[in-house]
Protein backbone atom coordinates (compact mmCIF):
# COMPACT_ATOMS: atom_id res chain seq x y z
CA UNK A 1 0.00 0.00 0.00
CA UNK A 2 1.65 3.38 -0.77
CA UNK A 3 0.48 6.13 1.71
CA UNK A 4 1.83 9.52 2.60
CA UNK A 5 3.64 9.50 5.98
CA UNK A 6 3.65 13.29 7.09
CA UNK A 7 5.12 12.27 11.29
CA UNK A 8 8.13 10.28 9.16
CA UNK A 9 9.19 13.31 7.54
CA UNK A 10 8.33 15.49 10.21
CA UNK A 11 10.75 13.46 12.98
CA UNK A 12 13.29 14.01 10.24
CA UNK A 13 13.52 17.58 10.69
CA UNK A 14 12.91 18.17 14.25
CA UNK A 15 8.99 18.31 14.55
CA UNK A 16 7.68 16.22 16.86
CA UNK A 17 3.94 17.70 16.61
CA UNK A 18 3.07 17.58 12.87
CA UNK A 19 -0.22 18.43 13.41
CA UNK A 20 -0.04 21.40 15.46
CA UNK A 21 2.55 22.75 12.43
CA UNK A 22 0.03 22.43 9.70
CA UNK A 23 -2.12 24.17 12.11
CA UNK A 24 0.01 26.66 12.48
CA UNK A 25 0.27 27.31 8.54
CA UNK A 26 -3.78 27.31 8.33
CA UNK A 27 -5.08 23.51 7.79
CA UNK A 28 -7.90 23.21 9.62
CA UNK A 29 -7.51 21.27 12.99
CA UNK A 30 -9.34 18.45 11.34
CA UNK A 31 -7.94 18.28 7.93
CA UNK A 32 -4.71 18.67 9.77
CA UNK A 33 -5.17 15.42 12.08
CA UNK A 34 -6.63 13.59 8.97
CA UNK A 35 -3.22 14.37 6.99
CA UNK A 36 -1.32 13.37 9.65
CA UNK A 37 -2.88 10.01 11.07
CA UNK A 38 -3.38 8.55 7.91
CA UNK A 39 -6.45 8.83 7.46
CA UNK A 40 -6.66 11.29 4.60
CA UNK A 41 -8.49 9.27 1.71
CA UNK A 42 -7.78 11.88 -1.40
CA UNK A 43 -5.00 14.06 -1.42
CA UNK A 44 -5.25 17.24 -3.91
CA UNK A 45 -1.60 17.96 -5.42
CA UNK A 46 -1.96 21.78 -4.11
CA UNK A 47 -1.78 19.76 -0.51
CA UNK A 48 1.30 17.79 -1.60
CA UNK A 49 2.93 21.04 -3.00
CA UNK A 50 2.48 22.97 0.02
CA UNK A 51 4.09 19.58 1.90
CA UNK A 52 7.27 19.51 -0.11
CA UNK A 53 7.85 23.17 0.30
CA UNK A 54 7.21 23.48 4.05
CA UNK A 55 9.43 20.15 4.89
CA UNK A 56 11.72 21.32 1.61
CA UNK A 57 11.83 18.11 0.57
CA UNK A 58 10.26 15.78 -2.95
CA UNK A 59 6.76 14.48 -3.08
CA UNK A 60 9.04 10.50 -2.81
CA UNK A 61 10.07 11.63 0.44
CA UNK A 62 6.60 12.06 1.78
CA UNK A 63 5.67 8.41 0.41
CA UNK A 64 5.81 5.23 2.46
CA UNK A 65 5.16 2.04 0.38
CA UNK A 66 4.45 -1.12 2.24
CA UNK A 67 4.15 -3.97 0.04
CA UNK A 68 1.57 -6.78 0.55
CA UNK A 69 2.75 -9.06 2.94
CA UNK A 70 4.40 -12.32 1.21
CA UNK A 71 4.84 -9.87 -2.70
CA UNK A 72 8.35 -9.91 -3.56
CA UNK A 73 9.03 -6.51 -6.27
CA UNK A 74 12.11 -7.10 -8.62
CA UNK A 75 15.61 -5.24 -7.88
CA UNK A 76 14.96 -1.95 -9.69
CA UNK A 77 11.30 -1.64 -9.05
CA UNK A 78 9.95 1.90 -8.53
CA UNK A 79 8.27 1.23 -5.53
CA UNK A 80 11.25 -0.27 -4.17
CA UNK A 81 12.94 3.03 -3.49
CA UNK A 82 9.71 4.05 -0.99
CA UNK A 83 10.23 1.04 1.03
CA UNK A 84 11.58 2.64 4.42
CA UNK A 85 13.61 0.29 6.35
CA UNK A 86 15.73 0.97 9.44
CA UNK A 87 14.85 4.31 10.03
CA UNK A 88 14.73 4.12 13.41
CA UNK A 89 17.79 6.46 13.90
CA UNK A 90 16.40 10.12 15.57
CA UNK A 91 18.56 12.54 14.95
CA UNK A 92 16.99 14.80 17.57
CA UNK A 93 17.03 12.65 20.25
CA UNK A 94 20.51 11.63 19.56
CA UNK A 95 21.81 15.47 19.47
CA UNK A 96 20.04 15.90 22.99
CA UNK A 97 21.84 13.03 24.34
CA UNK A 98 25.58 15.25 23.22
CA UNK A 99 27.41 17.31 25.16
CA UNK A 100 28.15 20.95 23.87
CA UNK A 101 31.60 20.28 22.92
CA UNK A 102 30.05 17.28 20.96
CA UNK A 103 26.98 19.56 19.53
CA UNK A 104 30.02 22.58 18.14
CA UNK A 105 32.19 19.83 16.38
CA UNK A 106 28.75 18.58 14.89
CA UNK A 107 28.12 22.60 13.78
CA UNK A 108 31.32 22.71 12.88
CA UNK A 109 30.70 19.28 10.06
CA UNK A 110 27.79 20.89 8.49
CA UNK A 111 29.22 24.56 8.43
CA UNK A 112 32.34 22.93 6.55
CA UNK A 113 30.17 21.16 4.31
CA UNK A 114 27.39 23.92 2.99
Amino acid sequence: MLKIDINRIARKKGIMDATELLRNIGYERHKAWRMTSGRMKKWDMKDIEKLCELFKCSPNDLYVFVPEKGKVYAEGHGLRQLIRMNEGFDVVSYMRGLGGDEVKEIEKKIAQSI
